[in-house]
């Protein structure tokens, strides 16, 4: 059995019943008879085909329903999705922030959470895209630059660690909850992380890894598991390795 395939070109074109020809919209390449009295057009498309119709050149028959007498051509909707927004995508302008946004995040309600090298006053925004505003969201206890954060399973922000200084990092377990705008504390690390990696796991537990301690280099070799249910962390002793931060 031969098989090939040719290249897109979109083109749809109409077969009529009992008849010896055909006006091609769009450029198909062959015109013949088909099965069942319908002319077939042969219009370059991609496809395997196998055993069955196909002419010399090797394109894909299109039978028409009977009846038939204008067809839209695939191009001319091709087109248009490629100019629209939400099917191209498009940039803004350039818009102004507050601050550097070194640390973002997503958050359910489609607002951007972000943070500079200080989260005390202005240092943490919310971000709204769709009135391009911003809220301050302080948080005033500790400094959370520098640390590693993800998405719990109920939309709240975990994010663990921060900098107490340069390569000294925080033991804190921090929460911020989207619908309220408000930060909270969870249970204390093992582990002060300066850049630690947090990975959100199947079971909706937050793993915790590396990080510097209290030096340039002393990165915490052991990761940490925070369950958000419970409040609690598991100490993962049998993975202990140094993976730099």
């Amino acid at each position: 059995m031969r098989r090939f395939a040719t290249p897109l070109i979109a083109a749809l074109l109409v077969g009529c019943i009992k008849s010896d020809s055909v006006n091609p919209i769009g450029g198909a390449s062959d015109v013949g008879a088909g099965p069942t009295g319908l002319t077939y057009t042969f219009a370059a498309a991609p496809h395997r085909l196998g055993a069955g119709l196909r002419n010399p050149s090797g394109y894909l028959p299109i039978p028409v329903t009977a009846g038939a007498a204008t067809a839209t051509e695939p191009r001319a909707a091709v087109a248009a999705a490629a100019t629209d927004p939400a099917s191209a995508g498009q940039w803004s302008s350039v818009q102004s922030w507050p601050i550097v946004a070194i640390h973002t995040t997503l958050l359910p309600n489609g607002k951007v959470l972000a943070w500079d090298t200080n989260t005390n006053g202005v240092g943490v925004q919310v971000y709204d895209p769709i009135t391009t505003g911003f809220s301050a969201a302080p948080y005033n206890p500790a400094n959370l630059f520098c640390a590693g954060h993800g998405v719990l399973p109920d939309g709240r922000v975990f994010v663990a660690g921060g900098t107490i200084s340069d390569a000294t990092g925080l033991h804190d377990a921090t929460i911020f909850d989207p619908s309220t705008q408000t930060w909270s504390s969870g249970a204390k690390m093992q582990y002060g992380r300066y850049y630690p990696t947090v990975t959100e796991l199947g079971d909706g537990r937050m793993m915790v890894t590396s990080g510097e301690t209290t030096c340039d280099l002393c990165n915490a070799p052991i990761p940490e598991l925070y369950d958000a249910s419970t409040n609690t962390w598991t100490w993962l002793s049998g993975a202990n390795k140094d993976i730099p931060f």
